[in-house]
């Protein structure tokens, strides 16, 4: 017992708070870190919707799974799940996540070699998912299939590669999609980049819901995906029959005060952003 409470200290000093800010936008209210935690939910899904390689916000995701893991105890009973990582090549990242917590190699050498020397800033989700004893899983597809599905349409990958339960965007999604993307690709290809992005969605729903068998499950991924509980969120929700609960990651040093507050805003077209606004330092 005085093991685990040296190991608990020692933990809890790790994961340094990030989280400046948590707002409620349903209710209108901004919560401290300890309720925030208190309301989260101990089963189920919960969907980190964040901006890519921004330090603080990634601190933040695992300073968040660290506090919710250590209260309810779920030590070995969660796991993360997160978009960087092909689902195809499982067995390759388990091979390497077993060199990490068997003390081989580091934190860092693991991002290195699963996600990539970019990827650095995600050093802190590999560290917890060890110290806490979780799973890590990869949930997309490899970007050459994505780049034969634009080139080619659905039927240009093997069908095996496509869930069941795959399907195209509504005009909602797909405005949201073309609002972003326009001016970055020609009009034309429009359609053929949101095939690819709602293949993303419906593959990583799927493997999320495939291995969920731990009690708690967390979704790291960049927030157009998780945005407005649509795109992966709402088939998520469909395979699995339950709410899923969603966290949008803002962090002052990346966005403008106008930014963070229509963030915390409904938005007339969609609703509301997430459940939860989390912003960073």
């Amino acid at each position: 017992m005085k093991n685990l409470t040296i190991m608990l200290v020692l933990l809890f000093y790790s994961y340094q708070s990030h989280a400046l800010e948590i707002y409620h936008p349903k209710t209108q209210r901004t919560l401290s870190f300890a309720e925030f935690i208190e309301e989260l939910p101990t089963s189920g899904h919960i969907a980190f919707g964040e901006f890519h390689n921004q330090p603080h916000i990634q601190k933040a995701q695992a300073q968040i799974i660290n506090e919710k893991i250590q209260r309810e105890g779920l030590f070995a009973d969660f796991t993360i799940h997160w978009e960087f990582l092909n689902h195809t090549e499982q067995a390759y990242t388990d091979s390497v996540f077993f060199e990490f917590i068997a003390n081989l190699i580091t934190a860092q050498d693991f991002i290195e070699m699963t996600a990539g020397p970019k990827n650095l800033e995600y050093t802190p989700l590999a560290q917890v998912a060890k110290d806490l004893q979780g799973e890590l899983r990869g949930i997309n597809l490899p970007r050459k299939y994505k780049q034969q599905v634009i080139a080619g349409g659905i039927r240009a990958i093997n069908s095996e590669l496509v869930p069941a339960s795959h399907f195209v965007g509504g005009p909602r999604y797909l405005q949201r999609f073309t609002e972003v993307m326009g001016g970055h690709i020609p009009n034309s290809q429009i359609g053929a980049y949101f095939l690819a992005q709602c293949l993303t969605d419906s593959v990583m729903a799927d493997q999320i819901t495939k291995n969920s068998a731990k009690k708690l499950n967390f979704l790291i991924a960049g927030s157009f995906h998780t945005d407005f509980h649509d795109a992966t969120i709402v088939r998520l929700e469909k395979l699995t029959g339950t709410k899923v609960t969603t966290l949008k990651f803002a962090s002052q040093g990346l966005n403008s005060n106008s930014e963070i507050e229509d963030f915390k805003s409904y938005q007339p077209e969609y609703g509301f952003y997430a459940d939860y606004i989390v912003i960073t330092k």
